[in-house]
């Protein structure tokens, strides 16, 4: 293709058996796959019971239109979190405890910014907080994550 043609990216979701480190056969998760969108970033609740996707159009990184979707982590009918902002909706991660959700959108500014929902034991999630101490005018704020670390422990990571 040449340079200012658009391609048709699709990406599907598999689910591969752990298998006691063995792996399996991979096997479509139902509720992201074969649909017609790009379905990526897929990222298990630690209890394990929740997987939160990215969706759009097309492509993987960066669309205007990209929606954080929610499907039981066996698959199943996967829905529209309510916590999606207008436009830019990714780079998500689940908290330890499998109730909060903090991801980033374009909806404010040029940059991403932080957002935090909260979501209940049957995956229902609430409209977001704009964590406006991770955010910067300037700089994009991208790719969150939790740690679960005690108070007090913060002090003693260092990045080397």
């Amino acid at each position: 293709m040449g340079t200012g043609e658009n391609r048709t990216i699709k990406y599907d979701l598999y689910h591969i058996p752990f298998n006691n480190g063995k792996g399996g056969i991979p096997e479509p998760l139902k509720g992201a796959y074969n649909n017609d969108k790009s379905n990526y970033w897929p990222r298990y609740s630690p209890n394990g019971k929740w997987i939160v996707f990215t969706q759009s159009e097309n492509a993987i990184m960066n669309q205007p239109d990209s929606k954080l979707y929610i499907v039981p982590a066996k698959g199943g009918k996967a829905r529209q979190m309510s916590c999606n902002r207008k436009i830019h909706n990714s780079w998500h991660s689940w908290s330890p405890n499998s109730k909060w959700l903090v991801f980033s959108s374009k909806v404010n500014t040029p940059f991403t910014e932080i957002f935090l929902a909260h979501v209940d034991e049957d995956g229902n999630d609430s409209q977001p907080v704009l964590l406006t101490r991770f955010n910067s005018k300037k700089l994009a704020s991208v790719m969150p994550e939790f740690a679960n670390i005690k108070p007090g422990e913060f002090e003693k990571i260092i990045i080397k």
